[in-house]
């Protein structure tokens, strides 16, 4: 006796407290349902959340402030998250109607039992289109079973049409076991909803009282299943039709364990009964609308989880898949392969050559393919490899402009120049454009030459002039008469000229000339450069010629013992079996560019007719010039055999192998 009072005083505080429908505040323990994720917007994602306090009641209060969401385990930034309380969520019932042998329904009223079901319509809680409602029947006419008489429908004329036409005063032959009834209406609320507790979900049992089995055994079926339906969060409400509370201890657990309400019902207050029954079911719809986002790169599967960073053991994980692509960026202007001109400005003058054009304006578009745009946090513009600047792109712009500043590209010539475009998106992702344009610089101005005074001469100086004039004929004349008897004496004691080798101090001062004109290779003219050289050919007769600023180590020497960005060793043209020529970089410091290109170091690039040359910076001291093949193997009347005070042409040395014809 003791221990059935103390069961039933357990139950009436169960029963006290679950009474009462409200909703609850976040609290530990909650248990989080995500759904409906929406990545169609990345890095914006969207999802619905539905919490669940531990007494199976949906959480109230949920802000930015209090959800943590976490994406792969990574925390995502409280201002990135918006949280939005949705009132709207479906709502699943099954009704489950014990209709047992000793079942009252016709002497409690059919009208009040209707009522039961009537209400959820009435009460305004029912909507149409988004609730599911199923009716269940346990009966005992042939055989114990559970059947469906009104399938899952979201339409109320149905439920209305099926609780007008059905006959409620019908009895079974034999007793029912009721809690089996509950088993199977449980299996069925699994095709309701899939993911338990995802959905708001409640099991009205209507009943007498439990026929089978014996009540003391009932009580443990009972709470087994009421552990069982809170385990999927799926409250159970158990109406009683028995005025007189006959066999409720079972009810009262199965209702109580599941975090449900037991209901004795009264036949005056059915309504009001059932009312305060469905407007604590209509508080569950509550769930949230949850959109951050991302902040992350990496594609592939993402996990969404709620105030903790790895999945649930109880609930539902939000999950999606992505691939993140960067974006291409295309620099419309300046296009491919224009030629920017840098012409000298009026006040420019030799000592302080001034050019226009300091600068090159650059667009860039940004583009996303498939993906969704998104903001780029950071934008610079890079001229031949180096930072210039940054920019800053307003929201959901699609291009990116700069100025490109060319001021230091100053030397004489054709510059090629690489124009790049850089940015990084919000997840880190980079990307980048370039464009290859040609810089043409104009040669600074060449000074004018200093006057030369016309003397102003008197009688005196006239006299003077005069008489020295005379004294200069004499000494020509006695010397020229000494040089033709000299040449006629050699000319009677020697064979002809061709015959003999050239003696050796005339081949340390032979460079060409009429005796090795059969033996010029090929001819470089002087472009830019030493000004005592502009426009002098200088005859190649080796087949390997050595070209750089040391007079004791080269064959051509440019700037001796001067600063000059030509390199002490520059370059090598060198004559091939086959008669073609190369020209290669013997590892200069300022680099060696052909027809524009800067070649390589150390690796040999053709060397062809018309070729033009540059040695070094223009703007520091180089040599610009053009290489030509001499065809008929005879070297051009003009020679210079020397240049001026800046440019040494070395002589022939023993292992040269030329000879004089």
């Amino acid at each position: 006796m003791m221990t059935f009072l103390r069961l039933f005083a357990i139950c009436t505080l169960l029963i006290a407290f679950f009474s009462t429908p409200r909703t609850t505040r976040a609290q530990g323990g909650t248990t989080y349902f995500i759904s409906a994720v929406d990545a169609s917007e990345f890095p914006t994602v969207r999802f619905r959340v539905r919490a669940v306090g531990l007494d199976g009641r949906a959480v109230s209060g949920l802000t930015s402030a209090n959800l943590a969401i976490y994406e792969n385990g990574q925390l995502i930034p409280a201002q990135n998250v918006q949280v939005t309380a949705k009132d709207d969520g479906p709502l699943n019932i099954i009704f489950l109607i014990d209709q047992g042998r000793l079942s009252n329904y016709q002497s409690f009223g059919l009208p009040n039992v209707r009522q039961v079901f009537s209400r959820l319509i009435e009460s305004g809680v029912f909507v149409e289109g988004r609730d599911r409602v199923q009716v269940m029947v346990r009966e005992n006419i042939n055989s114990d079973r559970t059947e469906v008489r009104l399938g899952a429908t979201q339409r109320a004329a149905d439920l209305s049409a099926w609780v007008a036409s059905y006959p409620f005063e019908r009895r079974s032959a034999n007793a029912t076991k009721g809690l089996e009834g509950v088993a199977d209406a449980l299996r069925a609320m699994e095709t309701l909803v899939p993911v338990p507790g995802s959905e708001a979900a409640a099991l009205i049992v209507l009943t007498r009282y439990i026929e089978d089995p014996a009540q003391s055994v009932a009580v443990t079926v009972a709470q087994n299943q009421a552990n069982e339906a809170r385990n999927r969060f799926i409250p159970i409400y158990a109406v009683q039709t028995d005025t007189a509370g006959t066999f409720k201890q079972s009810l009262e657990i199965l209702a109580a364990g599941s975090n449900g309400q037991f209901i004795p019902l009264q036949r005056a207050t059915v309504a009001q009964s059932m009312d305060a029954v469905y407007q604590a079911l209509g508080a569950q719809r509550l769930y949230y609308e949850v959109t951050y986002t991302s902040v992350s790169g990496q594609s592939g599967v993402r996990q969404i989880t709620v105030n903790a960073a790895e999945a649930p053991s109880v609930g539902v994980a939000g999950r999606y898949e992505i691939t993140v692509s960067p974006p291409t960026v295309t620099i419309d202007t300046p296009a491919a392969g224009s030629v920017v001109r840098r012409e000298l400005l009026a006040t420019a003058t030799a000592e302080d050559p001034a050019y226009g054009t300091p600068s090159v304006p650059v667009t860039a578009r940004i583009a996303w393919g498939e993906s969704r745009p998104r903001a780029i946090q950071s934008a610079e513009l890079r001229v031949n490899g180096r930072v210039q600047g940054t920019a800053q792109v307003a929201p959901n712009a699609d291009r990116v402009e700069f100025d490109a500043d060319i001021s230091a590209i100053t030397a004489v010539g054709s510059n090629p120049t690489t124009i790049e475009v850089k940015v990084t998106d919000s997840l880190g992702l980079e990307a980048s454009g370039r464009t290859q344009i040609v810089v043409e610089v104009a040669p600074p101005p060449t000074p004018a030459p200093t006057p030369t005074p016309t003397p102003q001469f008197g009688m005196m100086e006239v006299a003077g002039v005069a008489g020295l004039c005379g004294a200069g004929l004499l000494a020509l004349a006695v010397v020229g008469g000494i040089a033709f008897f000299v040449l006629r004496r050699r000319a009677a004691t020697s064979g002809p000229a061709a015959a003999r080798p050239v003696p050796a101090e005339a081949q340390k001062t032979i460079i060409a000339g009429k005796a090795l004109q059969s033996t010029a290779l090929a001819m470089l003219t002087v472009l830019e450069g030493p000004k005592g050289l502009l426009g002098e050919p200088i005859i190649l007769v080796k087949p390997r010629t050595i070209l750089g600023r040391n007079p004791q180590a080269t064959d051509i020497t440019f700037y001796p013992d001067q600063e000059s960005s030509v390199s002490r060793i520059h370059c090598t043209i060198e004559q091939k079996p086959d008669k073609t020529f190369t020209l290669t970089d013997n590892g200069s410091s300022s680099g060696t560019r052909l027809n524009g290109r800067q070649i390589r170091a150390d690796e040999p690039a053709p060397l062809t007719d018309g070729a033009e040359v540059v040695l070094g910076d223009l703007g520091r001291s180089g040599v610009k010039f053009r290489f030509n093949l001499i065809s008929d193997k005879k070297a051009p009347a003009k020679f210079s055999g020397g240049g001026d005070d800046r440019t040494i042409i070395s002589p022939l040395r023993p292992d040269d192998k030329f000879k004089e014809r």
